[in-house]
């Protein structure tokens, strides 16, 4: 499973007690449209393997390598994204997706969920989206080849050098 900024906050807890299945999670700390840290929170319960990768002052709108040429020079791409989402969702009705999905009964993660574009992250500089695009395709390429390519390197391998980047943290669950 690879997952690019997802908003996690709203997922129920027995997905997290699933057989293990390799997971790649990426997360931005600069995200202003999915809380950083809802997210990262959410993710300590990943079973193993897998790999939280949070990029420092990466943005959400950046994961989307499309965008990464055309928003190379804006200083934070999620001003345009958040523009979109703020036009197209009710954000107060994000507080009933919690009971939507059954609530506390159905053991989700965090019903207290940041709405999108609430927080002050856009007036920080994110990092570069080329740089981001950079950092996200071999993340991915280096996990999909330690998961599927035989003699490829391990999950291990990748986070010891994903985490020897500057901008770069690596939270690495390797056993079941």
């Amino acid at each position: 499973m690879v997952a690019l900024a997802p908003p996690s906050c709203y997922l129920p807890r027995p997905l997290f007690e699933t057989s293990p299945v390799p997971a790649l999670i990426m997360l931005g700390t600069g995200d202003a449209i999915v809380d950083y840290t809802s997210s990262v929170a959410s993710f300590a319960e990943i079973p193993a393997p897998s790999l939280v990768v949070s990029l420092e002052r990466g943005s959400h709108t950046a994961f989307a390598d499309v965008v990464s040429d055309f928003f190379n020079n804006v200083p934070h791409p999620d001003v345009i994204g958040c523009s979109s989402v703020v036009s197209d969702i009710d954000v107060s009705t994000l507080g009933t997706l919690a009971e939507s999905l059954g609530g506390a009964s159905a053991e989700v993660v965090n019903a207290e969920c940041v709405a999108p574009c609430s927080t002050n992250q856009t007036e920080t500089p994110s990092m570069r989206s080329g740089r981001q695009a950079e950092l996200t395709i071999a993340s991915v390429v280096g996990f999909l080849d330690g998961v599927f390519v035989p003699g490829a390197a391990s999950l291990a391998t990748l986070g010891a050098a994903l985490a020897a980047e500057p901008d770069i943290t690596v939270e690495t669950h390797l056993n079941p």
